[in-house]
């Protein structure tokens, strides 16, 4: 893949994962008010997954490692407990953490 091609996917998906980083802050708000929404939990996992899966691919490999560990965080919640504060802290951290990499990414 030439240069040019792959400098314009990195800035595609960098207005993507900013898009999607609203979208995440959203959820997170609505999670923060009822924690017993697991539709919600389930929209925050599916956006960390897709992080962790497409940051690498495009330059970000620090955001496919934040996803990733988002994601994990994520998955400790299927036995059905309700995201506490530490969770909530650390869904909070991951997105500020992946919004500063893409946009002070070098790509």
């Amino acid at each position: 893949m030439n240069e040019e091609l792959m400098a314009e996917l990195a800035q595609q998906f960098r207005a993507n994962t900013l898009e999607r980083l609203d979208k995440m802050r959203t959820l997170l708000a609505r999670l923060d008010g009822d924690r017993a929404n697991r539709a919600t939990l389930t929209e925050l996992h599916r956006h960390f997954h897709g992080l962790a899966g497409l940051g690498g691919t495009y330059g970000f490999p620090a955001v496919s490692e934040i996803g990733a560990d988002a994601e994990e965080a994520c998955d400790a919640l299927d036995d059905g407990r309700e995201p506490d504060d530490a969770f909530v802290s650390m869904v909070e951290d991951a997105i500020r953490r992946i919004e500063a990499e893409v946009r002070e990414g070098s790509c």
